[in-house]
């Protein structure tokens, strides 16, 4: 293996220096020259692909090509995006941005001109906001996994959420995987829309208001006080830090979790 990949080498080197190196046809054709498209590797190790002509022939993309043709001119198709950027997108959609569908369609004419190479761009104008929705979405989703705080009301869990994004689709996995035996109910009150696991299957629900969920036991309400004297016995005076909690645990959070919406 070389700096651009596997290669085959002479048994007689050192006194024979002739190499050749391997390449993998992706069975696509060029379109300038109809010479194979192979893949290949950048100095930095990234894969692109490019004719086996070259450098007579300089053609190269980003975008993976396939041995499929075009029904209409017999061109070689294509794939665009990639799974990267697709994922980018699609998390990047849930944003509650007013301006995410624009900053989305500009990221997407980048990308389909640029292929996957697109998420190697992050400095670009049109790459760096969809970027930065991504982060924002997937971040928050991150930090619901543990802020979340279900109530047992007998025949099902409950929770409140209010995020500023809409991040059900992300939470759906993490919470149907770690209760599966439990039916819950999560709710959404920032996009009035609920994650309902039942039985084994998840659904959503946008919902017109609040779910009338019932008063809890007082066997709920003794684990809950339990819960909270826990949490202040645990903390070291001595070593409070406010700001830090702030930061780690934001207050917007505070007003769902059992232990800390006494102190709003």
């Amino acid at each position: 293996t070389g700096r651009y990949g596997k290669f085959l080498a002479c048994p007689g080197f050192p006194e024979c220096t002739n190499t050749k190196r391997l390449v993998k046809d992706t069975g696509g054709k060029c379109p300038k020259c109809g010479g194979r498209m192979l893949l290949r590797k950048s100095a930095k190790g990234r894969v692109y692909y490019g004719c086996e002509n070259y450098p007579n022939c300089d053609f190269m993309t980003w975008d993976e090509p396939t041995a499929e043709q075009c029904e209409k001119c017999g061109g070689t198709l294509f794939k665009k995006l990639g799974k990267g950027a697709r994922s980018c997108v699609a998390h990047a959609f849930l944003s509650g941005s007013e301006e995410k569908e624009l900053l989305i369609l500009r990221f997407l004419r980048l990308g389909y001109r640029v292929g996957p190479g697109v998420m190697f761009m992050a400095g670009h104008k049109d790459v760096a906001p969809v970027l930065a929705l991504e982060k924002a979405v997937c971040g928050e989703a991150h930090l619901l996994t543990g802020f979340v705080r279900f109530q047992d009301y007998g025949d099902f869990l409950g929770s409140t959420i209010t995020p500023k994004h809409y991040v059900l689709p992300l939470l759906r996995l993490h919470f149907c995987q770690r209760l599966p035996s439990e039916d819950f109910i999560l709710y959404d009150a920032t996009h009035g829309a609920a994650l309902l696991w039942q039985k084994g299957r998840a659904s959503y629900a946008q919902l017109d208001e609040a779910p009338p969920f019932p008063e809890i036991s007082r066997e709920e309400a003794a684990y809950q006080e339990l819960w909270k004297r826990f949490y202040k016995t645990i903390a070291i005076a001595a070593r409070e830090n406010p700001a830090l909690r702030r930061s780690l645990c934001p207050k917007r959070y505070w007003v769902n979790m059992t232990e800390l919406k006494e102190e709003l």
